[in-house]
């Protein structure tokens, strides 16, 4: 009887040691494909990062151009009003200048000329006053000429101007699109990226579950109540979801805390401050508030933390999501609540 007693004994022993084993190995296998898709993920995060940079250097490069294309249009107006005055003007001369050799030919106009022209006492006095006479028909003549020029040289520089104006607006256009090509490429990889983010949850979800069982299997005492984590169970705050709501698609500003921009812990303080709950502004800090909340007790309205320690923050809403303040050029939107670098929750 004591032998047999032993024996069976042993085989427990000889199966729970198989079991840690197989959960071991498990745990080892989804190990490599983890690690593979870590790896893969911070090659996606680079790619982004470096299409927000070119994101960037266009949005700079369009500002300038755009500036450019603003100054050429305001000298294509201007250059305008120049040249209109100039028709102006050159129509006016040419009037003086028709009604006044016109008027030479008159008889009556004739006579007068022919006397001022007379009314000398010495012929190189008249010789002077005829001279006199052709230099005043030559400066009118001289003087609808440079308006002429004048004219000429406005309506060259408007064509310059305007054939300017027509590669400049081409060189915007180029950067629109050269831009918007980016943007596209962008979302195709932060699609990709958080595709590899919920393989890496499930991924990291599966070990957690095989070590958890293999624990289970070498070690089941009772437990301590001391050293069990007490689950809230007040409520999380009534309102703050509604809040959070209200603040999508307001952009990402470092250290913006509203009510127009917000950071991601600046988020978190705003909507909490609406119901009458203050907090700090910082994600470290706001950690440290309140209860800590198991992933399968989360209600909405609690707080989720991401990194370790934690350097990002949202608020729950419920179906494994999260509103949250992302990152810089970003707005505020709704997000998967279990990334990878997922760790912990808390309910003020």
């Amino acid at each position: 009887m004591i032998f047999l007693r032993k024996r069976h004994q042993n085989l427990i022993k000889i199966l729970a040691l198989l079991i840690v084993a197989f959960f071991t190995l498990a745990s080892i296998a989804l190990a490599t494909p983890l690690s593979e898709k870590k790896e893969k993920l911070e090659e996606i995060e680079q790619e982004v990062s470096d299409l927000d940079e070119q994101i960037s250097q266009a949005d700079e490069r369009y500002n300038q151009a755009q500036n450019k294309l603003d100054s050429i249009q305001e000298n294509i107006g201007y250059n305008q009003d120049k040249l209109e005055e100039t028709k102006v003007e050159l129509a006016h001369n040419k009037q003086v200048l028709n009604d006044r050799v016109k008027g030479m030919y008159t008889s009556d106009s004739s006579s007068t000329l022919l006397e001022f022209a007379l009314a000398t006492a010495s012929f190189q006095d008249f010789l002077t006053n005829l001279d006199f006479l052709q230099r005043i028909g030559r400066q009118d003549a001289q003087v609808v000429g440079n308006i002429k020029t004048s004219k000429r040289k406005l309506e060259t520089a408007q064509q310059e101007l305007a054939n300017a104006e027509e590669e400049q607006k081409d060189a915007v256009a180029q950067i629109a699109n050269e831009k918007a090509g980016i943007e596209k490429t962008l979302e195709k990889r932060k699609d990709i990226m958080a595709g590899v983010e919920d393989e890496i949850a499930a991924l990291e979800e599966e070990q957690n579950r095989a070590a958890a069982l293999a624990a289970v299997q070498t070690y089941n005492p009772s437990p301590d109540p001391a050293a069990v984590p007490q689950i809230p169970t007040h409520p999380p705050a009534g309102g703050v979801v509604e809040v959070a709501y209200a603040q999508q698609g307001k952009p990402y500003v470092w250290a913006g805390s509203g009510p127009n921009s917000f950071d991601c812990s600046g988020l978190v303080m705003y909507c909490y401050a609406q119901v009458g709950i203050s907090l700090p502004h910082s994600s470290y800090a706001q950690y440290n508030v309140g209860s800590f909340v198991p992933q399968e007790a989360l209600q909405p309205g609690d707080i989720v933390f991401f990194g370790s320690p934690p350097h990002h923050v949202g608020i729950y809403i419920g179906s494994g999501l999260m509103i949250h303040a992302p990152s810089s050029g970003d707005v505020v939107k709704i997000s998967s609540a279990f990334r990878g670098d997922y760790s912990g929750a808390r309910r003020p």
